[in-house]
């Protein structure tokens, strides 16, 4: 058939999109599944391609490009698509699987006017010999155009009988106490079960939220799972500081101001044995053992560690998203956590008020947990009303917080609960001032919503000198 025919109906790159899309973000096939098609590409190569993803993804087999590659291979197809470097190039051309619905859907209507394109050709070149009667003519004619424009745009629901084996094979056997990421905060996990899904974190400003959300982090790297980490206000060099102050037990102050002659390669041909020089300026032999030991756990789980700042320019949602499907690719990760610092900064164009922003934020961060099957935390600050109450109305521009996130949790100091027997009217930068500090203090991390379990407070001690929790 002429390509020309079909001028405007086609559009490659939309179809490219598509296959880009699962290629990157594997369990996005689930959303286009039950209505695209691998006939409603126009290209061969595309149709081939999505036909092989949709097969893998029926089987409850992993889609990447590794496995995509893999599979054409043994079917003898792979070169017939064009080989490893067309697979390349869509994903190249896919920055994100954000819009899979909206290019599948353009697919199918693009091969809907395909189709009716063709019936109506054929039907006006057939006039001309056709001797029946008219009103046959018309009714074929219209069982015709009604078989191609009932092409499904919109998910078709699945009965609960079909799902169910899917469902199945999703339950634990005994052999793992946890559904989602280990903490390394033990009342945490069993509480939660492992972080999963959407994670909301509160706490006020200079009482751990930070050093806490870090810590996990860290933690997770432990457990050979991607951390990205990223940290709008403040840069790497204070988290580096803040993870070393934390694993040596070093004061973060004296790491900045001593720390170069002992973690610098540069600098090791200082005399750190103190002969001729300042004694103030070095660290005893237990900090020099503790900050050595320190920079090699850093140097080896930082390679699964990312830190963002913004020397690494705005963030954006968008960005946040094609970066984690850049690094489940080159990690081939099953899981990965990422933390934002904080929820309230982060950038946002055309909204309202802070009710809207973070309604908005909360709403692309789900999708994104949805479509990558990334855990996100986000740290929030809590609002001025929020420091005398200790439910979900302690967060900033919390409206939409209780109904989007998965699990919803904040610190609570001593300063606060003594706060919540006085007025509101009581001087509030007296009681800010009193809550910060660095001697270690009990702090409570409250869990004030849990899709898995009830709600449950967890004591813990901060030690602020050292950037540390530890449970109670």
């Amino acid at each position: 058939m002429p390509k020309d025919r079909y001028e405007g109906l086609i559009e490659e790159e939309v179809e490219q999109s598509v296959i880009g899309s699962v290629l990157i973000g594997g369990d996005s096939i689930k959303e286009v599944a039950d209505f695209l098609k691998p006939d409603h590409f126009y290209k061969e190569a595309n149709r081939i391609i999505y036909k092989t993803l949709l097969e893998l993804y029926k089987k409850g087999q992993s889609i990447d490009l590794v496995t995509a590659m893999d599979q054409l291979k043994n079917e003898g197809k792979l070169k017939e698509v064009g080989g490893e470097n067309y697979l390349g190039e869509l994903i190249n051309i896919t920055p994100t699987s954000t819009h899979i619905k909206e290019y599948a859907r353009r697919v199918v209507e693009n091969a809907t006017k395909r189709g009716l394109n063709k019936i109506l050709s054929e039907a006006v070149g057939n006039l001309y010999n056709d001797k029946r009667p008219i009103d046959k003519i018309i009714k074929e004619m219209k069982a015709s155009i009604d078989r191609v424009s009932r092409q499904p745009l919109v998910d078709k629901p699945i009965k609960t009988s079909e799902l169910l084996k899917d469902y199945y094979q999703t339950l634990g056997y005994g052999k793992t106490k946890l559904i989602g990421i280990e903490t390394g905060i033990v009342k945490l996990d069993n509480a939660t079960l492992g972080l999963n899904g959407l994670i909301v974190l509160g706490g006020i400003a200079g009482k751990g939220k930070t050093s806490l959300a870090l810590q996990i982090a860290f933690n997770v790297c432990t457990k050979n799972i991607p951390v990205l980490f990223y940290s709008l206000e403040m840069p790497k060099r204070a988290i580096y500081t803040k993870i070393l102050n934390r694993l040596a037990e070093v004061k973060y102050s004296d790491i900045l101001l001593n720390g170069r002659p002992y973690l610098s390669e540069e600098a090791k041909d200082k005399n750190l044995l103190r002969e001729n020089t300042n004694p103030k300026h070095f660290f005893s032999e237990g900090e020099i053992k503790r900050l050595n030991r320190a920079k090699g756990e850093l140097g080896d789980k930082g390679q699964r560690l990312y830190i963002i700042d913004k020397t690494d320019g705005e963030m954006t949602t968008d960005k946040l998203e094609q970066q984690i499907n850049l690094i489940k690719q080159e990690t081939n990760a099953k899981e990965m956590l990422i933390v934002v610092d904080h929820l309230q900064i982060i950038p946002l164009e055309n909204y309202n008020d802070l009710k809207d922003k973070i309604d908005r934020l909360l709403a692309e961060f789900k999708g994104i947990n949805e479509r990558t099957g990334a855990t996100i935390l986000l740290i929030s600050q809590k609002n001025r009303a929020g420091y005398y109450s200790k439910g979900l109305e302690a967060l900033m521009g919390s409206a939409s917080i209780e109904y989007t996130a998965d699990i919803v949790m904040f610190l609570d100091t001593k300063e606060e609960k003594e706060a919540r027997g006085k007025k509101e009217t009581d001087n509030f930068d007296d009681f800010v001032k009193e809550a910060n500090g660095n001697a270690p203090q009990d702090i409570d991390l409250i869990i004030v919503k849990n899709r898995y379990n009830p709600p449950r407070t967890i004591p813990l001690i901060f030690n602020g000198e050292f950037s540390t929790f530890t449970e109670k």
